[in-house]
């Protein structure tokens, strides 16, 4: 059994209790997490990884329990109910101080993420809120070397929906990187799941169901690809990382 499924359990167990109460126990609960979230990182690897269904119903639909929060909800996958994403709440809400500022020093040096190259040259890249998804520098770098340019694996790993970095003809898409120094951070923050790229594998906390640490930031206005605007990578912030063939 998963190492982090008693948390989850255990946060499972105070949110169904109601939000007044929960909101309470949850900021408790962090404590507890910090000094589990470490190892169990490093440990998910694909054998002990926790699943979507582990994910407390209310911290994956949004506080209205009558709607995406309910049991009834569930699908096979481990998936929620994904229409109800914008009531999710702030991480602030149930995630302490110390956990947030311990999440965010993950990315002290820098971070980095993952693009179609055609996707980014054509729009930019943030999505149309502007927010990009980014992973610590050293753990996007772990993840491709597990990946051994391997299509599927990839996309396990980084909790894509299996196809997503393939065209219609089922071949892979070009892909490369682009790495933001620290001070391109801008906005840097735990993902509350009401991104634009939150997808539908998404779970609080700011961690892929692999283990993999996650960020949002916010890219300027000005960041755009040819054709919605028209910037160009002289507009975006990063710098190319290079290529990463698939296979």
């Amino acid at each position: 059994m998963s190492a982090i499924k008693p948390i989850i359990r255990e946060v499972k167990q105070a949110v169904l209790s109601g939000m007044a109460h929960s909101k309470d126990k949850l900021h408790q609960l962090t404590d507890n997490m910090l000094n589990h979230v470490d190892d169990v990182s490093k440990r998910v690897r694909g054998q002990d990884k926790f699943e979507g269904r582990d994910a407390p119903w209310a911290l994956r639909g949004g506080w209205d329990r009558n709607s995406s929060t309910q049991p009834g909800d569930y699908t096979p996958g481990g998936r929620y109910d994904h229409d109800h994403k914008s009531d999710r709440p702030d991480p602030e809400d149930y995630l302490s101080k110390d956990y947030i500022d311990r999440h965010l020093a993950r990315f002290d040096n820098g971070a980095s993420r993952i693009y179609v190259s055609d996707s980014l040259n054509n729009y930019g890249p943030a999505q149309a809120d502007h927010d990009a998804f980014v992973f610590p520098t050293e753990d996007l770098d772990r993840v491709l070397n597990e990946a051994g340019h391997d299509t599927d694996k990839l996309e396990d790993l980084l909790g894509f929906d299996r196809g997503s970095l393939r065209d219609d003809a089922g071949n892979p898409l070009q892909i490369e990187i682009r790495h933001f120094s620290p001070d391109e951070l801008n906005g840097l923050t735990v993902p509350s799941g009401r991104e634009n790229g939150a997808n539908d594998n998404w779970l609080p906390g700011g961690y892929l169901p692999t283990g993999v640490p996650e960020g949002v930031i916010t890219m300027p206005d000005t960041a755009t690809g040819s054709r919605n605007g028209g910037g160009g990578p002289a507009s975006w912030p990063g710098t190319f990382g290079g290529n990463y063939e698939l296979r």
